[in-house]
């Protein structure tokens, strides 16, 4: 994406040059009937706005470019014709009464503040689209890679109430400089990298659900997130301390969930969670791609490791079974 000070170029050279393009129609045609100088005037924008698309390629830039020129081209054609002067003159005879100048200034005002609401109501939307792109970007990377083939485990974790909890490891992981240039290309398209403070690598073999619940060791579903806090008593807390859970959600749907590690007065808790397939990352709990619809939940138990893990020196047996 060009950075703002050069669209910010772009938008006045062509601004610029439709307005230069404008003036030397009307010039040239200076004898020529009023239409024909319309007409000129027109294709004169018209070059312009074209250039610019085919520079740029923005059309929202390109819109601007032929929002502003309208705006500067139509009063000046209007007063170059003699019907244009004439009403150029009766306005400013009416305007020397002191009514219709506060009239104007009225008007004036009902203006800005028309344009206050348009320009707030489109940046608030454009917040909305931008935290709506963040969590697609992320949810649609992984389509873009090479995929990580998981195969469901033999055996079931298990809740504090007894609930089976399956589980997935890899078949085939992705090798090191692949998930790195992934999540290079993450922090490219998606997220700033100066939000966040890395604490582990890259790997395909856990996602953030099973990152806090086996330990780093499988993948668990979105879907049984919240069995999994509704049985292990977790309960909704307000006041985040350290090791609380945070879970973040997208419409009501599981989209993250991360461990809480530093609280202090008035700031944002510092949480720690590992992004999908990405790194572990250290970060303020609303300052992620994830978006700031969240919640914290604390439990009595002690940890947040299901029951029924394997000892990492007999690893389960392996099936052929992928999903």
């Amino acid at each position: 994406m060009p950075s703002d000070n050069f669209q910010q170029f772009v938008l006045l050279f062509f601004l610029g040059l439709g307005l230069l393009l404008a003036a030397v129609m009307n010039v040239a045609l200076r004898i020529a009937p009023t239409s024909h100088r319309a007409a000129g005037t027109m294709l004169a924008g018209g070059a312009a706005l074209f250039a610019c698309h085919l520079f740029e390629g923005d059309a929202d830039l390109t819109r601007t470019v032929a929002i502003v020129w309208v705006a500067i081209t139509i009063p000046v054609f209007i007063l170059g014709t003699d019907t244009g002067t004439r009403w150029l003159v009766a306005v400013a005879e009416r305007s020397k009464r002191p009514q219709a100048a506060w009239w104007c200034c009225g008007l004036l005002g009902v203006l800005t503040i028309a344009l206050a609401a348009a320009r707030y109501e489109g940046r608030e939307e454009s917040h909305v689209d931008a935290q709506t792109a963040e969590l697609e970007s992320l949810a649609n990377l992984n389509r873009r890679t090479t995929p990580t083939l998981s195969r469901s485990e033999t055996f079931f974790l298990r809740t504090d109430g007894g609930a089976n909890v399956n589980v997935w490891e890899p078949v085939r992981k992705r090798s090191a400089s692949e998930q790195a240039q992934v999540e290079e290309r993450f922090f490219r398209e998606v997220w700033n990298r100066d939000h966040v403070i890395r604490t582990a690598p890259p790997d395909d073999s856990v996602n953030c659900y099973g990152w806090v619940f086996t330990g780093g060791r499988f993948w668990i579903a979105e879907a049984d997130v919240e069995k999994i806090l509704d049985h292990n008593d977790y309960q909704d807390v307000n006041d985040p301390m350290p090791d609380d859970l945070v879970l973040y959600r997208k419409g009501g749907i599981v989209v993250h969930l991360a461990v809480v590690r530093y609280t202090a007065p008035g700031r944002s808790p510092i949480v720690e969670g590992k992004w999908g397939f990405n790194s572990v990352h250290l970060h303020a709990a609303d300052m992620s791609p994830y978006g700031r619809e969240l919640r914290f939940y604390r439990s009595p138990r002690a940890g947040h490791l299901l029951a029924g893990l394997p000892n990492r020196e007999s690893p389960p047996l392996e099936d052929d079974r992928t999903e």
